[in-house]
């Protein structure tokens, strides 16, 4: 099995049990074990950074474990970002002029939700999930997100 995880704090990002190792982003790395997919998970597993295995977190760290990253949160945020693309092509003849500007909107508060003052705090991903705006059209787009804190 292929693990794909964080380096600076062993989380796992990805898993898989194909023979070829999933693509290294910038602040991951690869370890290889014996495994099936069935035996690990996200919520139970971490790698220790120093021995490069496979560990079982504490309960604790589980439960921490469960609540949203950072990396959660921006994903979300791009996957939003580009779902609702659509919204901005100006010949989009359903949407009203005040309706795609609620769109802007909504789409600069995203973009705004991790950036912070020069010299502040980053924001936690929990708060950045907590000030997440609703759509103009009503859908809750990180429910799943909401659930997890």
């Amino acid at each position: 099995m292929n693990i794909l995880y964080d380096i600076t704090t062993g989380r796992i990002v990805q898993f898989d049990n194909s023979n070829v190792p999933p693509p290294k982003s910038v602040g991951t790395d690869v370890l290889t074990i014996d495994g099936e997919l069935s035996e690990y998970g996200f919520d139970t597993h971490t790698v220790d950074l120093k021995s490069k295995t496979l560990v079982v977190m504490s309960l604790t760290d589980q439960a921490a474990a469960k609540l949203p990253n950072e990396f959660d949160v921006k994903q979300a945020i791009w996957s939003d970002l580009s779902n609702t693309d659509s919204y901005m092509l100006p010949d989009r003849d359903d949407i009203t002029p005040l309706l795609r500007a609620a769109w802007v909107t909504y789409r600069k508060a995203l973009r705004n939700l991790s950036k912070y003052p020069a010299g502040g705090t980053p924001p936690t991903p929990s708060a950045m999930v907590a000030a997440w705006p609703v759509r103009p059209n009503g859908v809750d787009a990180i429910s799943e997100l909401r659930k997890r804190i």
